[in-house]
């Protein structure tokens, strides 16, 4: 009985062995079906991240850039403020100086102007007066009167001689006084 049986399962065993080899060929396109499969979503796989690593590196770039610019831009406009206000304050200070400058100009000029007219109603006065005395007429020379000198009869003495010079007259007056020219 053994024998029977020894000898039936060839049969069964070869049928089950083709089985087993139809099986793992089928395994094995379909391990490579899943291979290539495998392989075509690993592809489509490392794409999509590649561009989506593009993507997200432009979009950190873009945001780096914006943050960079945004921040140069805070910087400089802070700055810029900084030195706009100053610069401010600088042309409000020069800005006081110049009309103090100017009032000090216009104050000069006026005085100017007053020496200048004092100095023309000067030459003015003067050629005026220089006018009158050349217009004028030669004033008439006004001559003190002369003194009267009479003679003094003086009796000689009777013992003085007769040749002797007679004496001076006497000074009675004091000497003329000048007129002022008119």
């Amino acid at each position: 009985m053994r024998d029977a049986r020894a000898l039936a399962p060839e049969p069964a065993l070869d049928a089950v062995s083709a089985q087993l080899g139809e099986m793992l060929r089928r395994a094995d396109a379909l391990l490579a079906e899943w291979s290539a499969f495998g392989d075509e979503v690993r592809a489509r796989v490392a794409g999509e991240v590649s561009a989506i690593g593009q993507i997200v590196g432009a979009a950190i770039d873009r945001a780096a850039l914006d943050m960079t610019t945004t921040h140069v831009e805070r910087q400089f406009a802070e700055q810029l403020g900084t030195r706009l206000a100053a610069l401010g304050a600088e042309l409000a200070r020069l800005e006081g100086r110049a009309r103090a400058a100017s009032r000090a100009a216009i104050d000069a000029k006026r005085g100017d102007r007053h020496v200048l007219w004092l100095g023309v109603a000067g030459i003015a006065i003067a050629n005026v007066l220089l006018a009158v005395l050349l217009l004028r007429s030669p004033p008439t020379p006004i001559a003190p009167p002369l003194p009267q000198i009479q003679p003094a009869i003086v009796a000689p003495p009777p013992d003085a001689a007769v040749d002797a010079p007679p004496p001076p007259p006497p000074v009675d007056a004091a000497p003329p006084a000048k007129h002022p020219v008119r």
